[in-house]
């Protein structure tokens, strides 16, 4: 999942690079990477170290060297494809579609969650000891509130950058109205009857009849 609106857009409109798309982590990554590579090269040295002992001194130059290579194929082939996906991420726009709900329904919608799945969240209080955990983000998702605020101050920051908010409250008014706006968004053309056919297709009733238990989709 994206992570609350961060690393995904700079500040400049334009789609950051690939290391800044994956933010600090990668950086962790590739610390840990060069760590591991440099006790691998320790215990290469040892081995030979070792071997030098028992074979000839050409066997062990051999060794060296091809070891040697090894490490520098592996490392040149790990910087071109990090270039490669960087060029990606900087040259196509990934479209977004960003699905918001009034929070109050949110919460509500939740606690029922997890009411109903006590086998999973094994939790049995009542909705005002539970609304706290809510509004201090203890819950599945985290922060409800931080959450927009990042994603509204990204959308804000990045006016160029292709994004589709949808409201769920419009959507369960007319669906077939956000079907054609996502269509429109992904440059998909739809007819009527398409558009019908859609909407009949994933709506509640005909998504309830796929699932394995009415605990997982219920209305509201």
């Amino acid at each position: 999942m994206i992570r609350k609106g961060k690393g995904i857009f700079s500040k400049t409109g334009k789609t950051t690079s690939f290391l800044e798309l994956c933010g600090p982590e990668i950086l962790i990554i590739a610390v840990a990477a060069a760590a591991i590579l440099v006790v691998v090269v320790k215990v290469v040295v040892v081995v030979v170290a070792v071997a030098a002992a028992v074979v000839e001194v050409v066997v062990v130059v051999v060794i060296v060297v091809v070891v040697s290579v090894v490490v520098a194929v592996v490392a040149v082939v790990v910087v071109v494809v990090v270039a490669i996906v960087d060029v990606v991420a900087r040259t196509y726009k990934t479209k977004l579609v960003f699905t918001v709900r009034n929070p109050k329904d949110v919460a509500v919608s939740l606690y029922n969650h997890h009411i109903n799945l006590k086998e999973i969240y094994n939790y049995h209080g009542e909705f005002h000891d539970w609304f706290p955990l809510f509004l201090d983000g203890d819950v599945d998702y985290g922060d409800y509130f931080t959450y927009h605020l990042n994603w509204a101050t990204a959308i804000r920051d990045n006016p160029d950058h292709p994004i589709l908010v949808l409201k769920y409250e419009d959507a369960k008014e007319n669906f077939p109205d956000a079907i054609r706006k996502l269509a429109d968004f992904i440059e998909t053309s739809l007819t009527e009857d398409q558009v019908k056919e859609i909407a009949q297709s994933v709506n509640f009733d005909a998504a309830k009849k796929h699932l394995p238990s009415n605990k997982i989709l219920r209305k509201g």
